[in-house]
């Protein structure tokens, strides 16, 4: 009905998180780009109105990720340089 669903975040999805290329990054964020790391999650929870969600980290959180903000849906939807979304099903 409102086209591509398939980066629409859902609980249970898996999420790659790449390193910003943006200018503004902080030292640890151009650490870890330049280290090629990459952090690995799964969305565990997504708010009521689905504006943010939650992700469970294997290891280390990205930098700018922060717990009780979570990251908004539409930056991992609209970011795909940034965020590699993994359907659960």
């Amino acid at each position: 009905m409102f086209g591509d669903r398939s980066r629409q975040v859902e609980v249970g999805d898996l999420i790659i998180k790449r390193p910003t290329n943006r200018g503004w990054a902080t030292e640890r964020q151009i650490a870890a780009r330049e280290a090629g790391m990459r952090h690995i999650g799964i969305v565990h929870e997504i708010d009521h109105d689905e504006r943010r969600c939650f992700i469970a980290w294997c290891g280390e959180a990205p930098p700018a990720y922060h717990p009780t903000m979570g990251y908004l849906c539409v930056n991992i939807h609209n970011c795909r340089g940034e965020f590699e979304l993994v359907k659960a099903r």
